[in-house]
């Protein structure tokens, strides 16, 4: 009886010693949410985009909700090095973003961030950001 109270004790023991700390490096990117909506940049989320395809899609696309419309979004990329924030009402991108495009080089990176989708009665919900690498 003993040996079976001390079976059943050890895993116990040892899942209350565990560490549990969580990791404080990991990016906020890497959660991700369920409920929002799926908006996507030339039919891509993540991943590569030349920069012709860039230069000629002018704007995000609301694949989810079906009927959904872009409210707002910021567009995060380098600029004269810095790296800055540009924002749009709607779903174009804006001139200055297009401008900023073409003025980058192959391998920089563009960031869609903080994107709102309107939805139902007029609520708006959010959608997770897109990272593409121009190539």
């Amino acid at each position: 009886m003993k040996k079976i109270a001390i079976l059943i004790s050890l895993p116990i023991l040892v899942f209350s010693f565990s560490n549990f700390a969580t990791n404080k490096t990991e990016s906020l990117e890497t959660v991700i949410t369920t409920g929002g909506a799926m908006v996507t940049f030339a039919g891509k989320r993540s991943g590569e985009i030349t920069k012709e395809t860039a230069l000629i899609t002018t704007e995000l696309f609301a694949k989810y909700p079906k009927d959904g419309k872009i409210i707002s979004f910021k567009l995060i990329i380098p600029k004269e090095g810095k790296v800055v924030e540009l924002s749009a009402k709607g779903g174009k991108l804006t001139g200055e973003m297009i401008t900023c495009i073409k003025k980058m080089e192959k391998g920089g990176s563009i960031k869609f961030s903080n994107i709102k989708v309107e939805w139902r009665e007029g609520k708006s919900i959010p959608a997770p950001n897109i990272s593409l690498k121009l190539i």
